[in-house]
């Protein structure tokens, strides 16, 4: 899954995606419960990671979902029930790690005065200032957005399947 999500932030390659997918597909209807397990974890970890968000993937779970093995099965419902909340906790998360690695400045306290230091300095205060009032206007800006994002898709995985209705009765 890891290799996955490296090989398409560079670049999304089709190919690869594709021949992983079908593989998932097949372990999905793998005799042994591990090989169906792995599969789910997989696939819910791409999507997790926003390489895989297409129908495929979710009919994947979807399969998953009515597998007659228990933990697969809670798995593939645990991924159609709790999908945004992650998401949405992992996107705060990175956000929360960049405003951190912004906010150190290395004021070279014990190094030696020179121009090219100052100026690395000052573009550090000034990146950090700028940084700072973008976090505080997004904030800002969410605190009055509150109507909109209640208003969002609740279940954005589910609404991809084709038969919802039907896949949720089962």
């Amino acid at each position: 899954a890891n290799e996955s999500v490296h090989n398409n932030n560079y670049n999304n390659d089709t190919s690869s995606n594709n021949s992983t997918s079908a593989a998932s597909f097949t372990g999905e209807d793998s005799p042994t419960d591990f090989a169906a397990k792995r599969a789910t974890q997989i696939t819910c970890d791409l999507y997790r990671h926003q390489v895989w968000t297409d129908e495929r993937s979710i009919h994947i779970l979807a399969t998953a979902a009515t597998h007659p093995s228990p933990s697969v099965m809670s798995r593939a419902l645990r991924f159609f029930l709790n999908i945004e909340e992650t998401m949405a906790f992992d996107k705060k998360s990175s956000e929360e790690d960049q405003w951190h690695g912004v906010q150190k400045v290395d004021l070279h306290l014990h190094s030696k005065k020179t121009k090219s230091r100052q100026r690395m300095v000052e573009k550090q205060l000034k990146n950090r200032q700028r940084k700072q009032n973008e976090r505080e206007g997004k904030t800002i800006a969410e605190r009055e957005d509150k109507g909109v994002e209640a208003s969002r898709k609740l279940f954005p995985a589910i609404e991809l399947l084709n038969d919802a209705q039907g896949t949720c009765e089962l």
